[in-house]
């Protein structure tokens, strides 16, 4: 079963040929973390390496080898433009840059990067579920988004959001990094595996390999200026290291490529796009933390 925002490309459990490592392959519960971790080390899983994709600038013709070899076929948002390893683009033009260029007295260009971030919050993500007789399951999650949960829940159970019930004791940090499903599902599985209420809890080794980080970008800008300070043209491109899952890449990409205001700017082109590249430094133990990259034609 796919989920996810715009674009349903991820699973609870990788899929035999999954993207990464980072991804959960099963789940257990115990009485004990001694008696979980004893089957944990039970269960025999053989990984065979696959090609890593291409950087940031390694666009859809670089060669880089599919994240998602079948991904045109998900369950997507019709507006999304998909290409290669790019899950979304948006383009905005103003005017004509190549004559705004023509007009300036000094061009500049720069190249900006930004790692990919945690947001540092002191308590982990965690979920408790517990079902009752009548089918219904009822979590309690630190999420920020006890409605989001529910839906995404709702998806992944294949079940009506009225069987859930989302409950938000206390978030203990967030900002941003549990906007959406982190464990839920998982414990809600396991709850209704077992019979029993199920709780899940991640290890901060967790939380750094495997969580909800802010995307890396790396923007590339070209500015035309008068002597007089005016701007008279700006060419640029943003790409967005999305990981191996698309996640809120593809609407980020329509809300990034503005740095337009506050300045009055005759003459603009601007691009961004998100694709799912694995970089070899996010490679390891990230089922979701390789971002896609936004790649994009040559800007003027």
């Amino acid at each position: 079963m796919r989920y996810g925002g715009a674009l349903k490309d991820e699973t609870v459990f990788r899929e035999r040929q999954g993207p990464l490592r980072r991804q959960p392959v099963a789940a257990v519960a115990a009485a004990t973390p001694e008696a979980a971790e004893a089957a944990l080390a039970a269960i025999d899983v053989v990984y065979r390496a696959a090609p890593r994709g291409a950087g940031p600038r390694g666009g859809p013709g670089a060669g880089a080898p599919l994240i998602h070899e079948a991904w045109e076929s998900y369950t997507a948002m019709p507006i999304l433009h998909r290409e290669g390893n790019v899950c979304n683009r948006a383009r905005i033009v103003v005017g004509d840059v190549e004559r705004g260029f023509e007009e300036a007295d000094r061009v500049f260009e720069h190249r900006f990067r930004s790692a990919m971030v945690h947001q540092g919050y002191t308590e982990p993500r965690a979920a408790v579920a517990s079902w009752d007789s009548s089918g219904q399951v009822t979590v309690w999650s630190n999420t920020q988004l006890p409605f989001e949960v529910q839906n995404t829940l709702a998806e992944i159970l294949q079940i009506p959001p009225s069987k859930i019930r989302v409950v938000v004791p206390g978030i203990g940090g967030g900002f941003g990094g549990k906007l959406r499903v982190g464990v839920e599902h998982v414990a809600a599985f396991l709850a209704r595996k077992s019979g029993r209420p199920v709780k899940v809890v991640t290890t901060s080794e967790e939380e750094l390999t495997a969580a909800y980080p802010r995307q890396g970008a790396l923007v590339e800008l070209k500015t035309g200026v008068t002597k007089d300070g005016r701007i008279t043209a700006k060419a640029g491109r943003i790409w967005f290291d999305t990981g191996a899952f698309g996640r809120v890449g593809p609407a980020r990409v329509g809300r990034h490529p503005r740095p337009r205001r506050p300045y009055r700017i005759p003459h603009l082109c601007l691009e961004g796009s998100p694709s799912n590249q694995i970089r070899p430094a996010l490679a390891v133990m990230r089922p979701s933390f390789v971002t896609p990259v936004l790649s994009s034609t040559s800007a003027p």
